[in-house]
């Protein structure tokens, strides 16, 4: 007979989130986890004031899919890969962040009785089915890997369910994080956003009085304010060391600088019939004005002649 308080006893929570290059969903570039072990609760009697306590023994991973490492968005969802807050980062290949993915949501009931099999897991997220479906699509992550997933948990309707958004229109991350009275650093980028989403969480389910309304750090002498707690908790993830995939990457040029289009070299009209043989090897997917323009120029190629006309029509004269 299963004992379901038993299990309920050894949860694990996993928190994570996704990013894209937006000009072809198809490729993956980062994925972030906040999970905690409910065991690790057992040592304390209060979440803590803000839940300090539990965000405490909260573990972050940021991982970079090394293959798709040299794409950068720069309009929309512009994230900066390289100024993730919580947790350390490595580069993983697909395989390894397939593997990665498979062991955090397979943790051992206990680890000398392999046979008891493994912990219950509660997924949270922000929008997740997006997530899970970039992860089956990208990765070809398949149930199995979630088969320990006993609940998801969504903060978009979490909000409501607790009275934390009361609008009409879906909260958006920023929001929820605007309404919990702290900071959101560097937004879109895959760990930021699990951890954001992580602490809202959080908040929304405290009682009142393990929570405050000021805003911002704490004055001297004064109470400790969310925002103390979301530092102390950023600074200390710096040291939580994982394994998976490597520190660094040979990352390519960032694809959005792949083909840079230098004034002086575009052709003036008076010379633009002598240069459509030139324009026939501009690529859309790898110029820069392209994308500072983002995901509106997929579709179909201009043709030579629009090319041409429409770069014969600039002026780089100075």
């Amino acid at each position: 007979m299963v004992d379901f308080p038993k299990l309920a006893d050894n949860m694990i929570v996993v928190c994570f989130g996704t990013e894209s290059w937006v000009r072809d969903h198809d490729k993956l570039t980062e994925i972030g986890i906040a999970t905690f072990d409910l065991r690790d609760m057992r040592t304390f009697k209060s979440p803590g004031m803000h839940g300090d306590s539990l965000l405490k023994q909260v573990y972050f991973y940021h991982a970079r899919i090394e293959e798709n490492a040299h794409v950068i968005n720069i309009k929309y969802c512009p994230g900066d890969l390289d100024s993730n807050c919580f947790g350390q980062t490595r580069f993983a290949n697909s395989s390894d962040a397939t593997k990665m993915l498979e062991s955090i949501f397979k943790w051992s009931f206990d680890a000398e009785y392999p046979e008891l099999g493994f912990c219950p897991v509660i997924v949270m997220g922000h929008a997740l089915s997006g997530d899970l479906a970039m992860l089956s699509r990208t990765l070809g992550v398949h149930a199995a890997v979630f088969d320990t997933v006993v609940s998801i948990i969504d903060t978009q309707q979490l909000c409501r369910e607790t009275c934390s958004w009361t609008y009409h229109n879906l909260a958006n991350l920023q929001k929820l994080v605007s309404e919990a009275n702290f900071h959101y650093r560097d937004t879109h980028t895959a760990c930021n956003d699990a951890a954001m989403t992580l602490i809202c969480a959080v908040h929304m389910v405290l009682p009142s009085e393990l929570k405050t309304n000021a805003s911002g750090n704490s004055t001297d002498g004064g109470p400790r304010t969310r925002q103390d707690v979301v530092d102390e908790i950023e600074e200390a993830s710096q040291y939580q060391d994982w394994s998976w995939g490597t520190a660094s990457a040979a990352v390519d040029e960032p694809m959005f600088l792949a083909t840079q289009i230098r004034p002086h070299a575009v052709p003036s009209a008076s010379k633009a019939p002598n240069h459509r043989k030139a324009a026939r090897g501009h690529a859309t997917k790898n110029c820069i004005f392209s994308a500072m323009r983002g995901p509106e120029v997929e579709g179909e190629e201009d043709s030579v002649d629009r090319v041409t006309n429409r770069m014969s029509a600039m002026s780089f004269d100075y």
